[in-house]
């Protein structure tokens, strides 16, 4: 028909009767004005449209014919699998525990003892503030001064410096592995841990 509407309405000026062209910002204006005058004139719509070589061709399949249907589906199921998996598994409370870079130890204020210090990361991921204990597992040798009890706001991460003492006349080696564990008070059942180590002046024996 050569009305050279599709032309004039391509806000990119480009002429789609000579094939799909990189500046097309696919905004479907030349489709609307090719349909409204084939319309008009009782021609078949679709002179422009989108379309693929296969539709053309009057190959084209099912989508429940597709591999790539097929493919896209088990990727979603697996996707939701692993999400409730992480969301079933997923622990209420965050710990991550950093030693002294400064000092690897130091001797304590208690005669006989070696220290060192800590400074623990706790984030609280419930929506209530809730109470926590830190303890460690270490050999009996290995203790923390005080009890240390804290409470957390919801939502909330804290710094919690803490210091670790060593009987020196029991430490048989340089370097010990602890474990430090954050205890929910309220749920003994939530809880988690961390390793880290001791360090002392001690040599291997």
């Amino acid at each position: 028909m050569d009305c050279n509407l599709c032309v004039d309405v391509c806000p990119t000026g480009i002429d789609i009767r000579h094939g799909l062209q990189y500046e097309c910002i696919s905004c479907g204006a030349c489709i609307d004005a090719c349909n409204q005058t084939m319309d008009k004139f009782g021609y078949a719509p679709g002179l422009i449209r989108y379309t693929s070589e296969n539709a053309r061709q009057s190959q084209a399949k099912s989508i429940w014919d597709s591999g790539r249907f097929a493919a896209y589906g088990c990727a979603i199921i697996i996707m939701l699998i692993i999400m409730s998996i992480d969301i079933l598994n997923r622990e209420d409370i965050q710990l991550n525990v950093l030693r002294d870079r400064q000092e690897l130890y130091r001797d304590s204020d208690i005669q006989g003892h070696y220290e060192n210090t800590y400074l623990l990361k706790i984030r609280n991921k419930t929506q209530q503030a809730t109470r926590y204990r830190v303890t460690i597992e270490s050999p009996s040798y290995l203790y923390l001064p005080r009890k240390a009890e804290i409470s957390i706001a919801a939502g909330e991460q804290i710094h919690y410096p803490i210091t670790v003492l060593g009987n020196k006349s029991k430490i048989e080696q340089r370097q010990i592995s602890i474990r430090f564990l954050v205890t929910d008070l309220n749920n003994p059942g939530q809880r988690v841990s961390q390793q880290s180590n001791f360090f002392s002046a001690t040599t291997m024996r």
